[in-house]
């Protein structure tokens, strides 16, 4: 089965519309994210690592406008 992976983050980022703006909610489902792309990161693809390291941007951006660290 082959998946769109521009229909997979459209997905993301609609629910991650959803959650409330608190680390609470968010930084489990980056997390999760996170955890998907390396797995299914086979053939170290650049695309995968540029979206961990967005998913890691977006985390320290919260904990920042927040007042805390990761």
């Amino acid at each position: 089965m082959i998946i769109d992976n521009d229909s997979v983050d459209d997905v993301w980022s609609q629910r991650h519309a959803l959650l409330p703006p608190n680390s609470k909610f968010i930084e489990p489902s980056l997390a999760l994210r996170r955890t998907l792309l390396l797995l299914d990161d086979i053939d170290h693809s650049k695309q995968h690592a540029l979206e961990i390291g967005e998913c890691w941007l977006h985390s320290a951006r919260i904990a920042r406008a927040q007042n805390n660290s990761l």
